[in-house]
């Protein structure tokens, strides 16, 4: 384990990180998927969190567990509330899910992520929401084959539509340039010590970013952004019930 709670064990760390450059592709047993599953669905507003919300007869986040081991992955580490570990447990030990475990999660995103860090003892760490059930196999390796290259790495989307910065009544102040721009989606795959050094810092300082990447570039750390499907959506609001359930027939066709 290189990361421990409230301490950062880097080995060989001496202040700068390098880039470990190589033409190979980071396999499926060199990364721990930290899914997490911790929210409380308040933009839902379906009673429901979303990790509870059921696909092809499933819960999200096994369905999702599932998805990622079907795949390849070797190592899941499931973060969820504190309510509901035991629930999750049970669950995938009823489904008798290989290479899963679970430990609960923080107050925040970012705290459950450092938590789920605390399991993880892979070369690299890769960060995935349970809410995007549709991430397809090809992203994920590409991203994989990535990371060897840069240490840190996200799935995304080009933007589509025309950008607006609205003032606090609502009107527009600003058209904002949507070349180069880009939906930051999951998996973000970074390597564990460069992860762990990022969120130590940010604990230390009190920062709270709006996802892993921040961390990491606030540490001076580039992270390489990986064209992936623009089906990869992540489930947060009520109309997305209505995507989810569209995209539900052929999944469980295929499952």
């Amino acid at each position: 384990m290189l990361c421990e709670l409230g301490v950062v064990f880097l080995e060989g760390f001496t202040g700068e990180f390098e880039l470990h450059k190589t033409s190979q592709s980071a396999t499926w047993d060199d990364v721990d998927f930290i899914l997490m599953a911790a929210g409380t669905g308040s933009r839902m507003k379906s009673g429901v969190p979303k990790q509870w919300l059921t696909l092809c007869g499933r819960p999200l986040f096994l369905f999702v567990a599932e998805r990622l081991i079907s795949f390849g992955a070797t190592s899941v580490i499931i973060v969820a509330r504190s309510d509901e570990l035991a629930q999750m447990e049970e669950s995938i030990a009823s489904a008798r899910l290989p290479f899963c475990r679970v430990t609960a999660g923080g107050k925040d995103r970012q705290e459950s992520v450092w938590f789920g860090m605390q399991l993880a003892t892979r070369h690299y760490a890769a960060v995935h929401d349970a809410a995007r059930p549709f991430v397809e196999k090809a992203d994920v390796e590409a991203a994989l084959q990535e990371v060897c290259k840069c240490d840190a790495v996200t799935l995304g989307h080009p933007v589509r539509d025309s950008l607006k910065r609205t003032d606090a009544f609502g009107v527009i102040c600003e058209t904002i340039d949507r070349r180069n721009t880009w939906q930051v989606q999951t998996p973000q795959v970074f390597r564990l010590d460069l992860l762990c050094k990022a969120h130590e810092l940010a604990r230390h300082d009190g920062f709270e970013g709006t996802d892993d990447t921040v961390l990491v570039e606030r540490i001076g750390h580039s992270v390489k952004i990986i064209r992936s499907s623009a089906w990869n959506v992540k489930i947060t609001e009520p109309e997305d019930l209505d995507y989810m359930k569209m995209w539900e027939a052929s999944l469980c066709e295929l499952d």
